[in-house]
């Protein structure tokens, strides 16, 4: 056991967050994982630092099957308060929702990734210019304007 794991979990917890009000979000400071989710070491195992925040401020592990959600959309928050359980299915219902999930069902412009309006498209489908030009003055690539004018994406318009 190292030093560092000699030091109370919740203490160790608490020193690696960037906030501690209520409300605002409590950024994790330490190690991440790619996907930007906080990382601790917890009896020679990492752990994912919003899971370890539930489990502490609930003083229960946390239920087989089950995920520990953000209502703020911040991978790296550990406040309780952000933190609910549920299933993969209520998790994946939330970035539907909130525009998150690549698969939305909000097509086109509502979608939170979409980086062209309806307009751009239609202006992409009538440009009689080379595909590799239309790219470039739009900042896609060349595949993504041929999906567009063969109709593979951006179909609904």
């Amino acid at each position: 056991m190292s030093v560092t794991e000699r030091t109370p979990l919740r203490d160790r917890m608490v020193a690696k967050t960037s906030e501690n009000t209520p409300l605002m979000c409590w950024k994790w400071r330490g190690c991440k994982s790619r996907d930007g989710y906080g990382t601790i070491k917890v009896n020679g195992k990492n752990k994912l630092a919003h899971r370890v925040a539930w489990e502490l401020s609930h003083g229960r592990e946390i239920p087989p099957g089950l995920l520990v959600r953000h209502s703020c959309d911040t991978p790296a928050c550990c406040n309780p308060a952000h933190l609910s359980l549920g299933t993969d299915a209520d998790n994946k219902a939330d970035s539907v929702a909130r525009g998150r999930h690549k698969f939305s069902i909000m097509p086109g412009e509502t979608h939170g990734m979409a980086r062209l309006s309806s307009d751009q498209i239609r202006a992409i489908r009538n440009d009689p210019r080379p595909q590799r030009q239309i790219a470039a003055s739009y900042g896609i690539g060349q595949p993504h304007v041929s999906a567009i004018k063969n109709g593979r994406k951006w179909s609904h318009i």
